[in-house]
């Protein structure tokens, strides 16, 4: 029977089943727990800043996407000891940020729409879309 994902990182880019397996293989070895930490605490600020304009969120974007850097914390590093996929995770990340400004968009443009048409029913406006 499949476990619901525990945390973010597990059901946002969709590794619930590998996130399970790393965290049993390492649990006895604290320099790899680091490194998913390390990992897991740069997903959640990935998603919490995608669209601030902080930098923050820009540095975690080029950490995760910067493929020269071979430093022992680098995404390259960290993916290449935890035997995870960059490509796949980086390709969810992308597939977050654009469902993020879609959902920004329609909040936008229903938002305005809202405003601007009403139409009157007994128990007040209903909001239509165009």
């Amino acid at each position: 029977m499949r476990q619901e994902p525990t945390n973010l990182l597990e059901s946002q880019i969709g590794i619930s089943d590998r996130h399970r397996e790393i965290t049993r293989k390492y649990n006895s070895q604290p320099e790899r727990r680091l490194l998913l930490a390390v990992l897991e605490n740069a997903f959640w600020t990935y998603c919490k800043h995608v669209f601030s304009g902080k930098s923050i969120f820009f540095e975690v974007e080029r950490w995760f996407f910067d493929s020269t850097s071979k430093d022992l914390f680098s995404f390259n590093s960290i993916c290449q000891v935890l035997e995870l996929n960059r490509g796949l995770i980086r390709r969810q990340l992308l597939a977050r940020k654009a469902l993020e400004a879609e959902r920004r968009y329609d909040l936008i443009l229903n938002g305005n729409i809202k405003k601007r048409h009403h139409i009157a029913t007994p128990n007040g406006p209903l909001n239509q879309r165009l």
